[in-house]
């Protein structure tokens, strides 16, 4: 009967030690994924501010275009 007791307990001290090695990395992968997620952020905020930044050249090239239009144009009249 004693044997049985100290076979269960020793069991179960094994069980606790498992559990608390998938605990350490549940926690590491907890960190993790918050890093990720952190960097997922900041790259998805960066290729915003790329777009935003294509939109306003795709607008000035466009601005040129017609200005560069608009001085042929007129260099046609005087001739």
């Amino acid at each position: 009967m004693e044997d049985i007791l100290q076979q269960i307990l020793g069991e179960l001290k094994e069980i606790k030690e498992g559990q608390t090695r998938i605990e350490k990395k549940l926690d590491s992968v907890h960190d993790n994924t918050a890093k990720i997620t952190g960097n997922i952020t900041e790259t998805n905020m960066k290729i915003d501010k790329i777009s935003d930044d294509v939109d306003f050249l795709k607008h000035k090239e466009h601005q040129t275009e017609e200005d560069l239009f608009k001085l042929k144009k007129n260099l046609q009249i005087i001739k």
